[in-house]
Order: C-alpha cells, then structure tokens, then sequence
C-alpha cells in the first residue's frame, strides 16, 4: 500500500484505484467515501475532475475484453492517473474472478512499480470466501470452487504464492515477515473467510514498508479503507440523503441475467407497483402513463446497446422531474447508459445495503440525479425493492 504517514496526513490524499467495470468501480470505491473520503467514480480517463477528490476510481471496461487489449486499458489508466499526481492504491477484483485477473494485475504492478500484489478477493458479506487458495460462491457445489493461484499460472503469471490464514494468526508482523521474505513481483494469494482476515491482510500492507498493490472485491476495499483512514485520522463522515416529504418514482434497468437479480426483480414487481416497459421506440409514451399512476418502471435490457440510438427513448425520460432516481444493475449496461447520457462521474455517498452503493450523477442530462449501482450476483431477494424506496425519496440536488 503503505498508506501515508500522519506527518503526511494534513495533505488531501489523492489516491486511485482501478476496476474493470463500472458496477465494481462504485461498490469498491464505496468504501472510501464511507470511511471519509470524498471519492469519485470516472467513467472515462480522459475525463477531467471537475473538483478535487480524494480518491478516484477508473473503469476500463475490460472484462470482456481480450488479454491484451484488458492489459493495454489498464496500462493506459495507470499513466493517467499517476500523470496526475495520483498514487494507484487498490485494484478491484470481480468477487467470482471473472475477467482477466493476471493480466490486469500484473500490468499494474508492472505500471506502478509495485514490490508485491496481495490477492484477496472474497466477500464474506456476500457469501465470498478463499480457502486453501479456492474462491467458494457460497450455494453453489465445492467442484465450481475456482482455484486462484492455478488460474493466474493459467494467465501468465507465474511468479503467485498461496499463504494461508494461518500466516497472520500471531498478527499482521508474522504476515510481515513472510511477505519481505519473498521476491519481487510475487503475486500472493491469501484466504481469508471473513471480515477480520481481511483487515488482517490490510493492516500487513500498512505496516510491510513495501510498495504493496491490494488486489480484491469490495470486502478488501473496506478492510483497506478503514485501515488506511486510522493512519490518516480520518472521521468518517454523516451521509447526506436529501429526502423529500413526497415520494416520485424510480426507473431501474436490468441488464444483468444473473438468477439472483432475477429473483430480486421478481420480488420487487410483486411487492411494489412497477411497471414492465420494454424498451422500444414508444418507451416514453408508457413511461408517461406509468408515472401518472404513481408506478416506478422497470426496464429489461436483452441486448448489446452499442447502438445509442436505442438508448433514446430512455434517455429522454431522465429529464422528467418525477423520476427521483436510476437504478442500474450490470456493469457493460450501467456504463453504456450513463455514457450515453453525458454523465462523466458519479460522487459516491454511502451503501445502500452491503454491496450495493448510491451516488449523484455528474454532467449530462441527469446530473445530480441519485444513482444506485448493483452487480448481478449481489443482494438480499428484497436488495431491489430497498433500493427503489430508497430512491423514490431522493430529490435532485444541484
């Protein structure tokens, strides 16, 4: 990591930290604006900060991507933000390692001269966890565990070590002394089943005295954030939620067909008025319709929207005064909507629940509009209707 010294600490930090698309952005970025920090989630690197933050997280959109050219976004996001005086303190991790994992760490580390990569990408809130060097998705079949440091040698990198809990049970020192033992540009996979394992590795990373990359989910970003905002004496901050006395309706775009989500939309049509809509050239018309009866509305998406033009029809309907507030469920459909809609950042504020974060939209023809982001696989079968109420109750702030 390390984190900055306290006699460093009067200066406003300017970290970053990088994601590989856009709904891990904001769940991971999250944590930092809970623990403190103002932080902002950039849509795109050549975007420029219209105000100062503490930390900014980038998207590359590279998921999907081939090896090379995921590597190539990431090199290309490392040189932007340190060309802006920012040091690269985290990189995001898809919690079931979806992506291209050792590409983009290693581009990383190779990028920003980092001695080590600590590897943690579980999420015990959201069922998470690493044993004996296995991501196990909690209800689903031991045989689907995914084996992380047999994936990276898979990726390329070949220099990865497994440690197990046990490397931390005498303190974060221990965890210390094992990690300066070991030679530069090792990836190291630790397990780690729950919260305090976590912050266990993030406190090792504080203390080591190495440059230490943090590669994992949102459950290692808070670890981090919450060590790195002792350090610098950070209080964390009262989240602010303008609320009306009046509820307006919400509009939620699903594009991820993740069961989980499907199950959290089947909750919500049952138990709030919503309103189905596809999203075809009369969509605005219905949306209308439904907004004069008080309902939220619920839109589907079944395919790519590279093609902006079928985004209009939503668009439009974003400068409606009724509408209180977005939700987005899927990273690649999150960022082609906002994109589309001029949006160039989101101000992240605070969780909703765990694992799903809510923010103010920046620039475009929703600006200041409240957002909620969601991964596919996140959430209690309730997370959505939360959210929708939540929402409902946001006003636009300027």
């Amino acid at each position: 990591m390390p984190a900055p010294s306290r006699a460093e600490s009067s200066a406003p930090p300017r970290f970053a930290l990088i994601a590989d698309d856009l709904t891990g952005a904001c769940d991971a970025g999250v944590q930092f604006a809970q623990r403190g920090f103002s932080t902002l989630v950039r849509l795109a690197p050549s975007a420029r900060e219209q105000e100062p933050f503490d930390l900014v997280a980038l998207t590359t959109n590279s998921r999907d991507d081939a090896p090379a050219t995921a590597a190539a976004k990431v090199r290309e996001a490392c040189q932007v933000l340190r060309g802006a005086g920012r040091e690269v303190i985290y990189k995001k991790m898809d919690s079931t390692l979806r992506g291209n994992v050792g590409a983009e760490l290693q581009m990383v580390v190779e990028t920003c001269g980092f001695s080590l990569a600590l590897m943690a990408p579980a999420f015990p809130a959201m069922g998470r966890t690493l044993e004996a060097g296995s991501l196990r998705v909690a209800g689903t079949a031991p045989r689907e565990a995914i084996h992380l440091p047999s994936l990276l040698q898979h990726q390329g990198a070949s220099r990865a070590v497994h440690l197990g809990r046990a490397a931390w049970a005498d303190g974060p020192d221990a965890l210390c002394a094992q990690l300066k033992a070991l030679p530069e540009k090792t990836f190291v996979v630790l397990d780690s089943i729950c919260d305090p394992d976590l912050e266990a590795i993030a406190r090792a990373a504080s203390k080591v005295g190495m440059r230490v990359l943090l590669a994992g989910s949102a459950g290692l970003a808070a670890a981090a954030a919450k060590v790195i905002a002792k350090e610098l004496q950070r209080p964390a901050p009262v989240a602010a939620r303008p609320r009306s006395s009046a509820r307006g309706s919400v509009i939620l775009v699903m594009g991820s067909t993740h069961p989980v989500t499907q199950g959290q939309v089947d909750y919500l049509v049952k138990h709030r008025p919503v309103a189905r809509i596809e999203l075809a050239a009369n969509f605005a018309q219905q949306v209308a319709k439904a907004l004069e009866e008080g309902q939220h509305v619920l839109a589907t998406v079944r395919q790519s929207l590279d093609d902006k033009n079928q985004l209009a029809p939503l668009l439009g309907t974003l400068q409606n005064p009724a509408i209180r507030g977005l939700a987005l469920s899927g990273g690649d459909t999150a960022f082609a909507i906002l994109s589309a809609s001029g949006t160039t950042g989101i101000k992240l504020v605070s969780e909703v629940v765990p694992g799903i974060p809510h923010g103010r939209l920046m620039g475009g023809i929703a600006n200041a509009m409240a957002v909620v982001t969601k991964a596919g696989g996140f959430g209690s079968e309730d997370a959505l209707a939360v959210a929708a109420d939540f929402l409902a109750q946001q006003v636009r702030t300027e």
